[in-house]
């Protein structure tokens, strides 16, 4: 994580009591088809005046995510959560700068990078991806792929 204090016990209490309170972010956790935990990710700080929110806090285990596609599962359901359940417009992120794995997932997805910004000293991308660019059906192939091979082992 990016900050410029010490994590403690006390503070991450702190933080979660805090956290509670909010009414404007969604979490999700991340399951494999057994139902072992692969990752989170989150939409948060959702606005319906501006018709945005941010996407990210993907965290995936990644000697249980290469068994799948986890992170474009998990992108694109949120991804089809924010533009069709929720009615947002547009969907922003920021990702380190060192994060090229992620820079790439946001960039397959269709999101725009803008500009760069610092968080506490730290280089982020900031990205944005607005509903009438978004496309998800270049996916479907490899969605379908693993499907049909999650079936074949199954049978």
């Amino acid at each position: 994580m990016n900050q410029s204090f010490e994590s403690t016990l006390d503070g991450q209490r702190e933080w979660f009591e805090d956290y509670l309170t909010r009414d404007n972010d969604i979490y999700w956790v991340i399951l494999n088809r057994r139902g072992d935990f692969v990752g989170t990710t989150a939409l948060y700080n959702i606005d319906f005046v501006a018709m945005k929110a941010e996407k990210g806090r993907l965290i995936t285990d990644e000697a249980i995510a290469v068994g799948g596609p986890f992170v474009l599962e998990a992108e694109l359901l949120l991804l089809h959560f924010a533009f069709k359940e929720l009615g947002l417009k547009t969907i922003y992120t920021t990702v380190r700068d060192d994060n090229v794995k992620m820079q790439s997932v946001n960039r397959k997805l269709g999101f725009e990078y803008k500009y760069t910004i610092d968080i506490r000293d730290v280089p982020y991308h900031y990205y944005e991806l607005s509903l009438d660019v978004y496309n998800p059906e270049p996916f479907e192939p490899i969605l379908e792929h693993w499907r049909k091979r999650y079936e074949r082992a199954k049978a």
